[in-house]
């Protein structure tokens, strides 16, 4: 199997409302502009139903991603309005993540789905009014743009990942980690979870250990700004969290035996070679 055959399920994934800014004057609701500070936030103004959300401004920014022109503006208005992204404008056949991924800037499609993490209704193989995914639009232009493909294969085999951990069906989730190991430590930017704080959230440990021996798990990776550690002990994971702690003391034990011994070695001019090697 390959990261294609794991293309099969669509995943769910993170939804802001937009913001709208007024002010009250004598009892009167007044709108208040927020003045430009650069080109590239020249489309954010205070009202979102009139101006934010107008056909017109939805337009010019789908056609500064199918032209590949200022970015910094596509990024502005998609940080406003992340929805932006897979809403397809009145007679067009594709959204602007679509022309991303066309266009193939891997780096502009990482910034793109980035802002995509406070979007629930957010999906990345979302589909043109032709049909086609991201995924087939970059199949077609993988010859001029291979690495594109590359992303998008990896961040559906990655998705796929995660909705069986939420799922906890875990069986599934180990034959992905012994079909790609090097994908464990590893999300989608819209997605806040890695692999490891799924399963510290419902305290899964025999699954964690039964995966380490396959792979191998990073314990210093952060969700919403929590280690691993915290998450567990938020919902009362103590045996998993305990266990981590454990495993987190061991290697730094482990770091500062080998560093002491390095430093040895080089005072005594005597090449020092593990036996962990």
């Amino acid at each position: 199997k390959t990261e294609a055959s794991l293309m099969s399920v669509l995943p769910p994934t993170l939804k802001t409302d937009q913001n709208q800014i007024s002010s009250s004057e004598n009892g009167k609701t007044r709108k208040v502009a927020i003045p430009a500070t650069s080109s590239s936030s020249s489309l954010v103004q205070s009202s979102s139903s009139e101006t934010l959300n107008s056909d017109a401004d939805i337009q010019k920014i789908y056609d500064c991603a199918k032209l590949i022109r200022d970015w910094s503006e596509v990024s502005s208005a998609l940080t406003a309005h992340p929805e932006w992204l897979t809403r397809i404008p009145d007679n067009r056949q594709w959204a602007i993540l679509h022309q991303i991924v066309y266009s193939g800037d891997v780096k502009h499609l990482d910034e793109a789905l980035s802002l995509q993490a406070t979007n629930s209704d957010f999906r990345l193989l979302c589909r043109g009014r032709d049909g086609k995914t991201v995924c087939e639009v970059a199949a077609e232009r993988a010859s001029i743009h291979p690495t594109m493909l590359q992303r998008i294969e990896r961040l559906v085999a990655i998705d796929e990942l995660l909705d069986n951990a939420k799922s906890r069906k875990w069986d599934l989730v180990k034959q992905f980690i012994t079909l790609q190991p090097d994908i464990v430590n590893e999300k989608p930017p819209y997605r806040r979870y890695y692999l490891i704080h799924h399963l510290a959230y419902v305290g899964q440990l025999d699954v964690f250990k039964d995966l380490s021996k396959i792979c191998h798990f990073r314990l210093d990776l952060l969700a919403g700004n929590k280690t691993i550690i915290q998450l567990a002990r938020e919902h009362n994971k103590i045996a998993f969290a305990e266990y981590i702690e454990s495993l987190r003391t061991k290697s730094n034990e482990i770091t500062e035996d080998k560093s002491d011994q390095t430093i040895s070695s080089q005072l005594t001019g005597i090449k020092y070679y593990s036996s962990d090697f």
